[in-house]
């Protein structure tokens, strides 16, 4: 049966937890949902599960290990870019977005802006530029909630299954998690 999918990256360990907590922080104050820190590679990929796990095997056959490095918070204009951490965008990163893409038959699709998502919601723009205030001041160096490191080290990929239609995201489920398995140093 087709669904779609989604191809993410996810923090680990402490600052995995720590960005849980930042986005169920959001989600209390803004009513938003709670979901899994990650960065989107692709999204909207249709198609049977073993399609998707085939596909996105492939991709972490081809990917090597890479550093997601956190640039500053922002807002969007749509539903699931609301308020998040922009990442730079590096060599590394986007070629992982672009690969990603091509993997699933998306290569001309818009440009790839890695971000990690802090809150999904519809609020009005002025409410988004408030929020953005709240995780710099929440975030910032000086602060006891300040970010235990400035992004993560990427060496696996993880299929979800993502609902469009789910909002409140009840129904995203992670399918599988695919290690990177070319050899490379990552450079902090």
């Amino acid at each position: 049966m087709s669904a779609t999918y989604s191809i993410w990256i996810e923090p680990k360990g402490p600052l995995a937890a720590q960005l849980q907590k930042e986005i169920d922080y959001f989600a209390d104050a803004y009513g938003g949902p709670s979901f899994p820190p990650h960065v989107t590679l692709v999204g909207g990929v249709h198609g049977t599960e073993e399609q998707i796990v085939e596909c996105a095997q492939g991709l972490a056959d081809v990917l090597q290990p890479y550093r997601i490095k956190f640039h500053h918070p922002a807002y969007g204009g749509i539903y699931h870019h609301c308020v998040y951490m922009l990442c730079h965008q590096d060599d590394a990163t986007m070629r992982a977005g672009q690969l990603s893409k091509e993997a699933f038959s998306q290569g001309h699709t818009s440009s790839y802006m890695p971000h990690l998502s802090l809150l999904y919601s519809d609020i009005d723009e002025h409410v988004r530029k408030q929020a953005v205030e709240v995780v710099k001041r929440r975030l910032n160096e000086d602060s006891v909630d300040r970010l235990q490191d400035t992004g993560f080290n990427v060496d696996s990929i993880h299929v979800y299954i993502t609902n469009p239609d789910d909002k409140l995201c009840k129904t995203w489920k992670r399918i599988k998690e695919l290690p990177i398995t070319k050899l490379k140093t990552v450079r902090h």
